[in-house]
């Protein structure tokens, strides 16, 4: 589902997955070789759709099952929706966008 640290265990942060992807973003829009962006769309379905009711995701979840490990919480996932909005000129994020921006601005 996610990459894995070789070494770790099945447990990833989401705030580094989300690091990872937006460099290899940065690697598609430097050369724009589609091939770049490999398993990202893929990421970002996985993440929109695992996005909690209240807009944030868990912090920390298992790699390869997607489960919610610990209560930690973050909204890093937004940051590579946003980018995928703007090169695949798409509006599948939006929902998910709004919706952590409705949940930041009650913090």
């Amino acid at each position: 589902m996610f990459p894995i640290q070789e070494g770790h265990n099945e447990s990833i942060c989401l705030e580094e997955t989300v690091r990872i992807a937006l460099d290899k973003l940065d690697a598609y829009e430097n050369t724009r070789d589609y091939a770049l962006l490999g398993e990202i769309p893929h990421w970002a379905h996985i993440l929109k759709v695992n996005q909690s009711e209240k807009g944030v995701w868990h912090k920390y979840v298992n790699g390869r099952t997607g489960e919610p490990m610990g209560d930690e919480k973050t909204l890093a996932p937004v940051k590579l929706f946003i980018r995928l909005r703007g090169i695949m000129n798409s509006s599948e994020y939006d929902h998910a966008i709004s919706l952590a921006h409705e949940y930041s601005n009650h913090l």
